[in-house]
């Protein structure tokens, strides 16, 4: 009875080599809101796996790199964390720009690149050694055509023009700091401005 009531023993804390994973996440910059909570997530979970005993007894290292939103930083931290520190992983980038900027990096060095972006090029054509997380963006094309379709609110209708304008391209890129569709029609009139849009949703869809 004393040993079931006994508090469990703790796990044994992690020794030996780590498991070196990196990150290269926009924690900074355009893309701020999402590098930043990723970034956050990220240290929890190697805090707790380590806590709980690591990788077969082994801790995890995670080195993190803030890419301040820019494909050239993300970049630079990529061959970093291949060829000096000699990751096992590497988790991120935050956008898809940055992603497609170290891919080929990646896949040469032969080192696991999980995205956290979504566009479809990440991972189509296929590559033995990237992946992503999010869902294809063509999920979010359909989403935004369905709203176009019935949308009334003009203000959040030119918010998503942003997207249309580049659907199947890297248009996370060019939204950043775009608050309208100033980018994708010169229309002056509200109604005919969310005409375009529509137009331009229809297309976009069915190019996709």
């Amino acid at each position: 009875l004393t040993a079931l009531l006994a508090p469990a023993a703790a796990p044994a804390a992690p020794a030996g080599k780590p498991f070196k994973v990196g990150a290269i996440l926009a924690v900074t910059g355009g893309a701020s809101n999402l590098g930043a909570p990723e970034a956050r997530t990220l240290e929890l979970l190697v805090e707790r796996q380590n806590a709980a005993g690591g990788i077969a007894g082994r801790p995890v290292q995670l080195l993190l790199r803030d890419s301040a939103s820019s494909p050239e930083k993300a970049v630079s931290f990529a061959k970093q964390l291949i060829d000096e520190d000699k990751v096992f992983a590497i988790i991120g980038p935050s956008t898809s720009g940055e992603t497609m900027a170290i891919k080929n990096i990646a896949e040469e060095g032969k080192t696991i690149l999980l995205s956290c972006a979504a566009a479809e090029v990440i991972v189509n054509p296929l590559a033995k050694y990237v992946f992503k997380v999010a869902p294809r963006d063509s999920y979010a094309a359909e989403k935004i055509f369905r709203e176009l379709e019935t949308a009334d609110d003009y203000r959040a209708v030119l918010g998503l023009g942003v997207a249309l304008e580049r659907k199947g391209v890297l248009y996370d890129e060019a939204a950043n700091g775009v608050d309208s569709g100033d980018r994708v029609t010169d229309a002056d009139d509200p109604k005919e401005r969310v005409a375009e849009l529509r137009r331009l949703a229809k297309q976009a869809w069915k190019e996709s």
